[in-house]
């Protein structure tokens, strides 16, 4: 039990994030923290004062790390909302715009076929 505690609070950021949040410096030296935290957990005690420093600085950055995933995640927002402004406006779509995370993509094709399918479905 004490074990599965430990691997669920070094659960790194890049497991779960885009490319764009693993290139980010904060992210990396976040995500080397947690390793190194978790290599010491799996050596010491939680009393070890490698563990204590660790912890601290983990604690330390995380608002940093939450901040800068939220930027990142608005960009991504405001960049889909912009490919979907465009692709609704005509079929041509700004290169710039359109350069987006894979499972961004995904999820705007999934949302595009669920939009278009009622309506389809209507003029059969």
């Amino acid at each position: 039990m004490a074990r599965q505690a430990r691997r669920e609070s070094t659960a790194t950021v890049e497991e779960g994030g885009s490319n764009q949040a693993a290139d980010d410096p904060v992210i990396t030296q976040y995500n080397q923290l947690k390793r190194d935290l978790a290599t010491a957990q799996s050596k010491y005690t939680e009393n070890h004062p490698d563990v204590i420093d660790l912890k601290k600085k983990v604690a330390k950055l995380e608002p940093r790390v939450k901040e800068v995933l939220e930027k990142q995640t608005a960009a991504r927002e405001a960049r889909l909302r912009a490919l979907r402004e465009q692709r609704g406006s005509g079929p041509e779509v700004d290169p710039a715009v359109a350069v987006l995370d894979p499972a961004l993509e995904r999820q705007l094709t999934q949302y595009t076929d669920h939009i278009m399918m009622p309506s389809s479905r209507q003029n059969v």
